[in-house]
């Protein structure tokens, strides 16, 4: 089974890996933990408000999928993790679409 777990890194993220941890998953099974960074619903207005927004995005993802991933260490189950940016629906679609989960 494939399973692509997108992650913010609020709680409620983090509910969501500790209730799946609880899953008696094997070796055969891969969960994908994703942290998307958003971007600014306008692109070309941001400027140097929006480098400042995406830097502190790209500072913060390390620590979010780790956390993420630190809560997965326990299954069997193969654990991998992606960090992207974009529009977070769009890219959790993408992602799920490109690993086939």
């Amino acid at each position: 089974m494939k399973i692509l777990l997108a992650t913010d890194g609020s709680k409620y993220s983090d509910g969501a890996a500790r209730f799946l941890a609880r899953f008696n998953l094997s070796e055969a099974d891969e969960i994908t933990a994703l942290h998307v960074i958003p971007g600014l619903p306008f692109p070309h207005s941001g400027g140097s408000y929006q480098a400042a927004l995406m830097q502190l995005g790209e500072e913060l993802a390390p620590m979010i999928i780790d956390e993420t991933a630190g809560l997965l260490k326990d299954l069997r189950a193969n654990v991998s993790t992606a960090v992207t940016t974009g529009y977070p629906a769009d890219a959790i679609v993408a992602v799920g679409t490109q690993s086939g989960s």
